[in-house]
């Protein structure tokens, strides 16, 4: 994870001492977020290009070049491989990956189709592993296959090694592609997940170090060479992944997606009745698979007496992402032209946006058809195309009951106070957000919180400037970014 200014730092632990956060996982996405950024990282990012290109033409109208994996697949025989990215931290602990593991060895794999049917799974990030077969490992990060005989097998132990390092994760992949060929591919990332700046999967012995959003993007874009088609499905098991942020970081590299824009199930996926759907149906399309997984997952819930609270679990079809993306900067730009006028009108756009629109318990995570239909009815910006392109975007979802009737299941990151944003804030949504016009919307609310003015506002040309959006993977290597 980047390193982000002291006095950003300071923000959020203020912050963490004021909220009242009521559970566990919410609690430790900003605990740990504060300690990750003082993780140390020694290996550069190498300056590779980014795989998704973004500005707008002379009207302002958003223009998305996305570099997607070419599909060069020569097998066709339904084989898959099932790629699990596995940190255990806290959560292992507590029996909630042990429980996913038990879950996958309870799949319906025999001799006769284990060689097209390859679950690879890398642990790290705690002090041991069990389940109801024995001991599966020790704090080193280990490779294991799932065996017909329903156990784990290991068959690489890495020695002691930063899970919640994007080289760690690029490592993998690259590897579980290359030893485990198949027609068909899946990458789960389970651990712990944060907001636009918490990251996912921290690994407790490296400083809580975890992986953001861009390095995230990062991993996949220096593993392409490694793919032979997009993944037919990425899930994030973890908390508040399901945003725009993570779907445009992903875009170049998936079909289909799942996440949850709130909490994840505290007792885990479902893997058992999930893998023996494709086991039984390998040729399955995937968003009827994905949908199947959904629909299982709150199955579960139900079997252990948990209520869905705040949890939610959806897919996306990011071939339709494009298509919201380019709607919703057009509703940014007018509403940034909007605020922009005066000190009145920004903070009218601002107390509109944090008051009236649907916020997850992340806080900083607002949902983004509330966010549109807020912006419709108090300042009369069209949003009838933007809507008819989230219903394409979100596919299918389920959500617990403290959750908004009106919410997609689909989030955006926007302050809902100073102490939540500040330059080091700003400097990473520079390279997140999809729309230059939402990045000066953003960037005048923060100098609206700190001033309470718009008193030397001085508008960036992010639309033009070479810092929106780089081409490259430099940026990560930014000092305090």
């Amino acid at each position: 994870m980047k390193k982000i200014a002291k006095k950003h730092l300071i923000s959020i632990l203020c912050l963490s001492l004021f909220v009242v956060i009521s559970s566990t996982c919410a609690l430790l996405v900003f605990f740990n977020k504060s300690k990750a950024n003082n993780a140390d990282t020694t290996k550069a990012f190498e300056p590779i290009e980014r795989d998704t290109k973004i500005s707008v033409d002379g009207n302002g109208n958003l223009q998305i070049t996305r570099n997607r994996v070419k599909d060069t697949c020569t097998l066709e025989d339904d084989s898959w491989t099932i790629l699990i990215y596995m940190v255990g931290c806290d959560v292992q602990f507590k029996g909630h990956v042990s429980s996913d593991l038990n879950d996958i060895l309870g799949c319906n794999v025999n001799a006769n189709n284990i060689d097209k049917f390859n679950v690879v799974l890398q642990t790290g990030g705690n002090d041991g592993w069990y389940n109801n077969y024995g001991f599966l490992g020790k704090n080193n990060i280990q490779r294991n296959v799932l065996t017909s005989d329903h156990k784990w097998k290991t068959v690489e132990d890495l020695g002691e090694g930063n899970m919640g390092d994007a080289h760690t994760l690029a490592n993998f992949i690259q590897w579980g592609l290359k030893t485990y060929p198949a027609e068909h591919t899946m990458l789960i990332m389970d651990n712990h997940g944060g907001n636009a700046f918490g990251g996912a999967c921290y690994d407790p012995y490296y400083k809580d170090d975890c992986i953001s959003i861009d390095e995230f993007e990062y991993a996949l874009a220096s593993s392409k060479e490694y793919m032979t088609d997009t993944f037919d499905l990425i899930n994030m098991a973890v908390c508040s992944a399901g945003s725009l942020e993570y779907a445009n970081a992903l875009a170049p590299y998936t079909d289909y997606y799942m996440a949850s824009a709130d909490y994840q199930y505290c007792c885990g996926f479902d893997w058992e009745y999930s893998l023996n759907k494709l086991i039984n149906q390998p040729d399955i399309d995937i968003e009827e698979f994905a949908k199947y997984w959904v629909d299982c997952n709150v199955e579960k819930v139900k079997s252990y007496n948990q209520n869905m609270g705040n949890t939610s679990n959806a897919v996306y079809d990011l071939t339709k992402l494009d298509d919201t993306l380019v709607e919703l900067n057009s509703i940014f730009k007018q509403l940034y032209e909007l605020a922009s006028k005066d000190v009145k009108s920004a903070k009218t756009v601002h107390k509109a946006i944090n008051k009236d629109v649907y916020t997850y318990r992340s806080k900083i995570q607002r949902d983004v058809r509330s966010m549109i239909n807020v912006i419709k009815n108090q300042f009369n910006i069209d949003n009838t195309k933007a809507n008819d392109a989230l219903n394409k975007l979100v596919i299918y979802y389920q959500k617990g009951y403290y959750i908004s009737k009106g919410s997609t299941i689909l989030s955006i990151a926007y302050p809902y106070n100073n102490s939540a944003w500040g330059k080091g804030s700003l400097n990473i949504m520079r390279n997140l957000t999809f729309s230059p016009y939402y990045m000066n919307l953003l960037e005048l609310n923060s100098h609206l919180l700190t001033n309470k003015t718009l008193d030397k506002y001085v508008k960036y040309d992010w639309a033009q400037s070479k810092f929106f959006y780089e081409d490259t993977f430099n940026f990560l290597n930014y000092k305090n970014y």
